[in-house]
Parts: structure tokens; sequence; C-alpha cells
């Protein structure tokens, strides 16, 4: 009994923000300008509908996807972390959202590691080659799936009518279930670019500051299982598809309207209100 309260108490702490933890892995190194463009994927999982009750949502192993996708949304509420509002002004909250990711007590590090800064052409299309490369004997994922959004992150950036070029970060989150494989996996995969615009006016890449880190996650599902009520009732109700929606950049610069983005923060004030409610 004295693991469950422990690791019960671990629970109650992280949701309310006051644990002692420390994410084990790098964290991105940004500034508030830079550009961020993020792309979620989700990999050999069944859709499912949310259950009626709030509980099944972690009781049920069939609905851990949609579980874990409540998790990324709970913590971007929290850090206010919401890609969907555009590229800039979220790279400096994405690595609180990365620590409160790595740091959530039902996930444990499985894999993870930093490339180093590497040399590489200016020619994104190699780039791109290049990242795809770094999931290779890592996680199994719809390799296309990856270089598409690679693309279209590079090309969301490029097209940016910034005249001043900053940092760009290109994060890929995943949720996936290799085949024949009931564990679920939680990827975090993240690389930093820098543009600059060469002598004829066009915007190109350097390579200086090209860096990956890749972090894999095993998602305990007894962990989620063994504290459902307590998770329903600090976390409430949520799925992937929901999580997909905030996390994703709007490709070619599109971003919320003032009226939606007063409504999303609304929303994360009551949410995160609600959440941190004493039982």
């Amino acid at each position: 009994m004295a693991n469950i309260t422990d690791e019960r108490e671990i629970l109650k702490r992280w949701a309310e923000g006051t644990h002692l933890g420390r994410a084990p892995m790098e964290l991105p190194r940004v500034n508030a300008n830079d550009h961020l463009v993020s792309q979620p994927m989700f990999s050999g999982i069944q859709e499912v509908p949310l259950p009626t009750n709030p509980v099944d949502l972690f009781r049920d192993p069939k609905n851990h996807a949609n579980a874990v996708g409540r998790i990324w949304t709970f913590c971007s509420e929290r850090t206010k972390f919401i890609p969907a509002m555009g590229l800039k002004g979220q790279a400096d909250k994405f690595p609180a959202y990365i620590e409160e990711i790595s740091t959530f007590p039902g996930f444990y590090l499985e894999f993870n590691r930093q490339t180093g800064r590497k040399q590489t052409s200016n020619d994104i299309n190699l780039i791109i080659n290049d990242i795809k490369a770094m999931y290779d004997g890592v996680l199994d994922v719809n390799i296309q799936g990856v270089v598409d959004s690679l693309e279209k992150m590079a090309k969301t950036i490029a097209n940016s009518s910034s005249d001043k070029l900053e940092d760009s970060v290109f994060t890929q989150m995943s949720i996936t279930k290799p085949n024949n494989n009931q564990q679920l996996y939680v990827s975090i995969f993240y690389t930093t670019l820098k543009m600059e615009v060469d002598t004829q006016g066009k915007r190109t890449y350097r390579s200086q500051e090209y860096y990956v880190n890749r972090s894999v996650f095993v998602v305990n599902t007894s962990f989620l299982t063994a504290y459902a009520l307590d998770l329903s009732t600090l976390l409430g109700m949520g799925d992937w598809g929901q999580a997909k929606e905030k996390m994703s950049t709007p490709i070619g610069g599109t971003k919320l309207s003032c009226i939606d983005k007063a409504r999303a923060i609304a929303a994360e004030e009551n949410v995160l209100t609600s959440a941190l409610r004493e039982d």
C-alpha cells in the first residue's frame, strides 16, 4: 500500500505542477522570437469513440491512445504551448511542455539520443533525408508521413512573411502502436535549424545549428489502469484527435482568429482550474 500511496501522491503533484522531477532528456535551447512548427503523428492506432464514463478513458486499454492524447493536451493547457495559434510565440513554451510530458509518472524513457551539431548541405531536401534517417531503427512509423510533414514544416518557415529570420524549431511528436504489439509509445523528435537570406534574396537553411533530439517513452498502461479514477479527476476527458488539432501548426501560416484565441485561453484556464481542484 505504501507504494500505491506514493505513486498516487507523485501523480497528484505532477498534475498540480509541484513535482520535483526533471526531464530525462535534453531540452531545446530556444528563444521567444524563434519560429516553431509542430506536426504530431499517430501510427497503428484504431480510432474509438470516447467512453461515456471518464474513468474508462484511463481504465480500459482500448482507450489508452486517447488517454495519452488527453495527457498531451493537459500539458499544453498548463504550459500554454498551443502550436495551432501560429508560427510565432510558441517556441519559448516548448521546453516547459516537453518537461511536463517527459515527467508524467505513467511514461518511462526507453531511448534518448542527440545527434550533436551536424554539418550538412543547405539543400532542405538533403536535410529532410538526414532527419528521416534518424527514425530508422528507433521507431516503426510511416516514413512517408514523416517526409511529408517535414516538407510542410520547411515550406511554412520559408514562406513566412517575417523580414528577420530567426532560428526554426521543427517538432514531431507521435503516439504509436507497432504492428502485432499492444504496447504504446510516445516519441518526441525535434530539430533546430537556422535560415538566412542569400545574396539573391532567397531563403536558405544554414547547417551550423542543425541537430536532432530523439526520445522514445513507453506508456505504462498498468499505471493508467491502476490510477484511472485519479487521472480522470485530475485530467478530465479528451482524445488524440483533440491533441492533434491543438498541437498542429497551421500549414501556410494561418493562425487562429482573435475570438478562437480567446476561447482557447478561456478553455485552458477552466480546465486547469478544474484539474487542480482537491478531491
